[in-house]
């Protein structure tokens, strides 16, 4: 297992796209799902795995599984950086910090997709991120 970190460490491109490719469809799909948008997840995937291979040369990351939780954890955090940028209230708590009392307007509901992207497309931000994180990525309540 930690034999290809170590060769990924070293810069072998084998070690390296054996990573890339343990990763990508998890990671591609959390970024859809938070981001709602292909091309911006492409974008994001390419970003977020150009930032991985400096922490693996650099030696920061020390196992597989280490690997996936950071690049895990790079992926939302970009993708919650890109969400902030367009709307700098996304991720507010709401006062009462009851996330059932959520306005919606029915009218302009997107009804169009899979049934799972109809669900997410309508979310709040910070609901989706909530939804999202427990699903797909297992987050428990802490993280």
């Amino acid at each position: 297992m930690a034999e290809i970190i170590d060769n990924a460490r070293k810069g072998t491109p084998e070690a390296m796209r054996a990573l890339y490719d343990q990763n990508k469809d998890r990671i591609m799909f959390l970024c859809q799902a938070l981001l709602l948008d292909e091309n911006a997840a492409c974008n994001a995937v390419s970003h977020v795995f150009k930032a991985m291979w400096e922490l693996v040369v650099s030696g920061q990351v020390i196992s597989e599984q280490d690997f996936q939780d950071t690049v895990t954890r790079k992926a939302v955090n970009y993708c919650k950086a890109q969400i902030a940028r367009k709307d700098s209230k996304a991720f507010r708590v709401p006062v009462s910090r009851n996330f059932m009392n959520t306005p919606y307007d029915a009218g302009k509901m997107n009804l169009s997709g899979q049934p799972w992207e109809i669900v997410l497309k309508n979310l709040p931000h910070l609901h989706r991120f909530i939804y999202v994180l427990h699903g797909v990525c297992g987050y428990d309540d802490i993280r």
